[in-house]
C-alpha cells in the first residue's frame, strides 16, 4: 500500500467564508502547498485568497482551489494596478454586479449554493480593504 494521497479543498459557509480542508483523495498535492495554503486560510479567508491569487498563479490544483485562485489572482491584480494606496486611498472597488454574477457560476463545490454575487462582493472588499491597509502599515515601519 502506498503513501496516501491528498486533496485539498476549498468549503463556502453559510456566513461566506473560506474554509480550507485536506482530506484523503485522488489528486496529489505537494505537501509543501498544503501547508502554506492552510496557514494562510487559517488566518482568513481573505489571506489565503491573496496566497492563492499571488503565489499560486501557476499551480495546478483542484477545480474549487482554481476558482478561488483566478478570484483571488484577480483581486491581486487590481490591489497592484491601484493608483492611490495611501493612508487616504478610495477603496478599491469591487467588480461590478454583473461581472459578480458572471463570476458567482463555480464549478461543484462544497457550499456553492451559498456563492451569490454579495458573499463574493464583500469577499472582494474585505479583502482588499486588509491588503491595503498592510501595505500602508508595512511601508510605514520600512
Amino acid at each position: 500500500m502506498g503513501p496516501a494521497i491528498l486533496m485539498a479543498s476549498l468549503a463556502l459557509t453559510p456566513r461566506g467564508r473560506l474554509l480550507f480542508t485536506v482530506a484523503d483523495g485522488t489528486l496529489q498535492s505537494s505537501e509543501t502547498l498544503l501547508r502554506r495554503l492552510e496557514s494562510a486560510f487559517r488566518r482568513g479567508s481573505g489571506r489565503g485568497l491573496l496566497e492563492l491569487g499571488a503565489a499560486e498563479v501557476g499551480t495546478t490544483v483542484p477545480a474549487d482551489l482554481s476558482y478561488w485562485r483566478d478570484f483571488g489572482a484577480r483581486l491581486v491584480t487590481t490591489i497592484c494596478t491601484h493608483p492611490d494606496l495611501t493612508p487616504h486611498h478610495t477603496p478599491i472597488p469591487a467588480p461590478t454586479l454583473s461581472e459578480l454574477e458572471a463570476l458567482a457560476a463555480a464549478p461543484p463545490m462544497t457550499g456553492a449554493e451559498y456563492l451569490t454575487a454579495a458573499v463574493l462582493e464583500t469577499l472582494w472588499t474585505e479583502t482588499s480593504t486588509r491588503s491595503s491597509s498592510s501595505s500602508r502599515d508595512a511601508s510605514r515601519r520600512a
